[in-house]
């Protein structure tokens, strides 16, 4: 019997021989053991990670993204100061650089002074108008009066007219009448001087036929002399006319004159227009000017913090230039999930964001919005698969994730767009 045979036998408390455990199988339970201590404490993880995995997607094609502005200027000029250094923070509305003003303060010199020829020019040309309209407004007053007292002198010199013809027309049948009384005396007269030498009458009745006849005669040579003067006054009467109508067309050209004088205040009122034009067009001019010496300042249109600056102190800038980055505060991640993965991921989603720059640190977020194509799309030179070699490739799909409003708070100067990320969404 050898040695290790005796050792594996031992008496028990009666004194008979008994087998000794072999110290193999007692490491064999023990292996045993502890393997199943290690499942039950692995249980709990192992547990966990499935749920992780059949609830979640992640990827690491994701980085942080932000608003990269190119600051440049509006107007060309030199680099007079630069108020800003590389990676400086500034607020919004704070003055970034100065252009060389000297050329712009010249042109809103000039644009001043011609604004104010502008406005003298249209106040005279205001006065002018007023000026005009008096006087064209008392023109055509007086053109109006005299023009109504020339028709009403027609008027009367034509009635005076037609009367004289009425007393012409009376003088002359009066001057019949008493032509024919005349003629009657003298024929009376005859007769009564051959019956007075005959004897037949007495004497004082061929005086009384020799007074008749003097008295007619004498009423046929007035009446004559009244038919003149009748005569006369129609001649008078019809110079009248004459005169009145001389006046009314002296009339008729005051005003035709006093109608020029309205359509010369009427050209004068458009050119006091013009004027006015003109001086808005001066307005505008200062404005422009004024503008443009404004943007010789260049002020940050939002905070964040400068970068890439490309310009110095001298520097000669043009329109459209980049003269230096401004990166604004807020980030987000845009992460490229693929295409088999998209199940689930919906805006709303919550997500948990790990940055390569923070390990061991976790920031909360959620789905904000997917990209209306995927990245391939938006290339340069977008798949065509019916070119007749396709090879499928699994696509990728942006994603933007936005953080929780209170989950970048103490890192937000850590954090710049670029950094690499890894983003795991809740999907289920």
């Amino acid at each position: 019997m050898s040695k290790n045979d005796e050792e594996a036998k031992q008496p028990d408390s009666s004194g008979n021989a008994v087998a000794a455990p072999r110290p193999r199988l007692r490491k064999r339970w023990v292996a045993v053991v502890l393997l199943l201590v290690g499942l039950a404490l692995a249980a709990p993880h192992a547990w966990r990670w499935y749920q992780d995995f059949v609830t979640t997607e992640n990827t690491d094609d994701a980085t942080l993204q932000g608003d990269v502005i190119a600051i440049s200027s509006r107007v060309p000029g030199t680099v007079s100061t630069l108020d800003v250094v590389d990676n400086q923070r500034v607020e919004a509305g704070q003055v970034l650089l100065r252009l060389d003003p000297t050329d712009y303060q010249i042109t809103v010199a000039q644009a001043q002074a011609a604004l104010e020829l502008a406005q003298r020019q249209s106040l005279a040309a205001q006065t002018s108008v007023g000026l005009s309209a008096a006087q064209a407004g008392a023109a055509s007053t007086q053109a109006q009066g005299t023009t109504s007292l020339a028709s009403a002198g027609i008027s009367i010199a034509q009635a005076g007219v037609s009367t004289a013809e009425d007393n012409v027309a009376a003088s002359r049948a009066k001057l019949a009448q008493v032509q024919a009384q005349f003629e009657q005396a003298a024929k009376d007269l005859v007769r009564m001087q051959t019956l007075a030498r005959e004897g037949v009458i007495p004497r004082q009745r061929l005086d009384q036929a020799e007074t008749a006849y003097k008295v007619t005669q004498a009423g046929v040579e007035s009446q004559k002399q009244d038919l003149a003067v009748q005569q006369a006054k129609l001649e008078q009467a019809k110079l009248g006319v004459t005169s009145a109508e001389a006046q009314y067309k002296q009339s008729q050209g005051v005003a035709q004159s006093a109608q020029a004088s309205a359509q010369q205040t009427a050209v004068q009122r458009k050119q006091y227009e013009t004027s006015l034009a003109q001086v808005g067009v001066a307005e505008a001019g200062l404005q422009a000017a004024q503008q443009q010496l404004a943007y010789t300042t260049i002020t940050a249109p939002v905070a964040g913090r400068i970068g890439d600056r490309a310009i110095q102190v001298g520097s000669r800038v043009a329109p459209s230039q980049p003269l230096l980055a401004l990166v604004p505060d807020a980030i987000w991640v845009i992460a490229n999930f693929k295409e088999t993965q998209m199940n689930g991921v919906v805006p709303g989603r919550t997500v948990q964001v790990r940055i390569d720059t923070l390990p061991g640190k976790v920031f909360a977020a959620h789905v904000d919005s997917l990209s209306p194509a995927s990245g391939a799309m938006f290339a340069l030179l977008p798949p065509e698969n019916a070119s007749g070699n396709f090879t499928k490739v699994v696509q990728r799909i942006p994603v933007k994730i936005v953080f929780e409003p209170a989950a970048l708070a103490g890192y937000e100067n850590q954090l710049v767009p670029g950094m690499s990320v890894i983003v795991k969404v809740k999907v289920r």
